[in-house]
Formats: C-alpha cells, sequence, structure tokens
C-alpha cells in the first residue's frame, strides 16, 4: 500500500464535511498537508527499485505527477538523495489538474507567467523552477517549410498582403 493510499483514506471521509472542501484550498492546509506527507515513509518497493538502479536524476515528463507511482518514486528519490526533476507537459496544467503534493527539486516550465502561477498557486519556490521554453513541442523547430508565406496564404484563399492570426484549438473539447 503505497502512503497515498494510506493518507487517501482519510482525505475521502474529510472531503464529505461542507467546511473541509474550503480548508483544501488554502495556503496553509497544502503548507501542512506537505509536512505530512515528508514524514510518511517512501515505498519501500521503490526505493528498493531505485537503489538498484542507482540513477543520478530521477526525472518525471507526465502533466503533473498525480499517479501515485510517479509520487512514490519522486518521495523515495528525496530519501535516497537522488535529484527529482518534473518538466511539467502542458501550458495549462497548473491551472486545471491539482497541486504538487511533493515538490521535486527542479521544475521546468514553458515560460514565465507559468513559473508565477507555479509561485502564487501552488506555492513552488521561485528558485526550484528553471523556464525552459515548451520542450514538449521542441521537435517542430526541426521542419522545414514546404510552402512560402504567400504560396500558403493564397492555398487558404486569404490576402497574403496583410497579416493574420491562426488559431488552433489543443483538443476536441475546446
Amino acid at each position: 500500500e503505497n502512503y497515498l493510499q494510506r493518507v487517501g483514506k482519510i482525505v475521502k471521509i474529510l472531503v464529505k464535511v461542507p467546511y473541509f472542501e474550503r480548508l483544501l484550498v488554502s495556503d496553509r492546509f497544502l503548507s501542512r498537508l506537505r509536512k505530512i506527507l515528508e514524514v510518511i515513509p517512501p515505498n519501500k518497493t521503490v526505493v528498493k527499485d531505485l537503489r538498484r538502479i542507482s540513477p543520478d536524476v530521477l526525472i518525471v515528463t507526465s502533466n503533473l505527477p498525480w499517479d501515485a507511482q510517479e509520487l512514490d518514486y519522486l518521495k523515495a528519490a528525496s530519501f535516497l538523495g537522488i535529484p527529482a526533476v518534473l518538466q511539467v507537459a502542458s501550458w495549462d496544467n497548473l491551472t486545471t489538474k491539482s497541486t504538487f503534493n511533493i515538490i521535486p527539486d527542479k521544475i521546468l516550465l514553458w515560460n514565465q507567467a507559468i513559473k508565477e502561477e507555479a509561485v502564487v498557486l501552488h506555492g513552488v519556490p521561485p528558485e526550484k523552477i528553471v523556464v525552459t521554453g515548451a520542450a514538449t513541442f521542441d521537435y517542430i523547430f526541426s521542419y522545414n517549410p514546404t510552402r512560402t508565406h504567400m504560396e500558403l496564404g493564397q492555398l487558404a484563399g486569404l490576402k497574403t498582403e496583410e497579416p493574420y492570426i491562426v488559431y488552433l484549438g489543443s483538443s476536441t473539447s475546446i
């Protein structure tokens, strides 16, 4: 049983209490929750795995580490003194997913605006944040254009002598 399952049972009961919902979003509660999570020992199997692998650094590359296994690895890495890095995959993860239960040694974010969200909304110390750009889309820089601006505009039926904006949604739900 991982530490989230142990904490989760208590939280599931408390969430049903009306006042508790307001408490959950308070900075004070988040700070105390993180302190509680710090004293819960890491998963023994994960600690054993990391000792066997002996990585120089642990890198989590998901949206945010909400999966219990990812949190177990972050916690175990911290316990073993292995530096841990989280790459936040998308621009909206800090405002739409949840919060950091464990703050790794470094968090890689797209830009200054997202850094401010991490600091203000999640209480992440600024020195733990590195603004790297949108690493998720770095592969796009290797592409070469197949049409000129004029050709693309003509193909799309646009007046190519005027500036235009392209708006692209990121999912079918938008």
